[in-house]
């Protein structure tokens, strides 16, 4: 039966520990800037009044980026969803674009040159695709057969500027060697955008791993 990998996870900082999200960050800042605006001239009920109407602002255009990444998230959860009912057996994980992820796998694409920052990946019996495009209608972007996966593991990769855990795929798609490929797994939180948990990735690899292995033997 398929599976979308939807285990629970804090999103943390490089040290492990709970950290704040980039949109938080930018919420802050702009209160502060707003801040800063408002009382140059000094503090009475005129400048407070600015400072709410700005603040006012400030929080409707964050709501609205809000809403637009939580319809994003879930169309992305959606095509995810019509691929694992699509591919049975097969294992489907969510994951995000990470530095390096787009040229490594440039070597792997089908046609479409451009990586969109949500993807997903579906790996089956024969090898593991990335998958993208709208949820009614996905869209394969490049394909590794197993033969050409040499290793799956747990290390570091970088998202949006946020070192985190994820997957590294030794593929040899290169005349040199094997090209690292980065993934940013997430599925889990609000929206299904955070990291999993550093045991749940050790799991998720360990079970790739040993689907490569066994197509090996086929």
């Amino acid at each position: 039966m398929s599976t979308v990998l939807l285990l629970r996870a804090l999103r943390t900082d490089d040290r492990g520990h709970a950290a704040p999200t980039p949109l938080f960050l930018a919420f802050l800042g702009a209160l502060v800037l707003a801040a800063a605006f408002a009382f140059r001239t000094g503090f009475d009920a005129s400048t407070v009044r600015d400072f709410l109407l700005l603040a006012s602002i400030v929080s409707g255009c964050v709501l609205l980026a809000f809403v637009g990444i939580m319809v994003w998230a879930t169309r992305a959860g959606h095509r995810a969803a019509v691929l694992s009912a699509s591919r049975p057996g097969a294992v489907v994980i969510r994951a995000m674009r990470s530095r390096g992820l787009a040229s490594a796998a440039a070597g792997m694409a089908s046609g479409r040159r451009v990586l969109p920052i949500g993807i997903t990946l579906v790996a089956d019996d024969g090898g593991i695709e990335v998958w993208g495009g709208p949820a009614e209608e996905p869209v394969r972007i490049a394909r590794a057969p197993w033969q050409s996966v040499q290793a799956i593991r747990v290390g570091r990769v970088n998202r949006a500027g946020r070192a985190s855990d994820g997957l590294l795929f030794t593929v040899g798609i290169a005349a040199d060697g094997g090209v690292e490929l980065p993934v940013a797994v997430v599925g889990t939180g609000l929206g299904g955008l955070s990291s999993l948990t550093p045991a749940a990735l050790e799991r998720l690899a360990g079970g790739l791993e040993a689907r490569r292995v066994a197509a090996m033997r086929v």
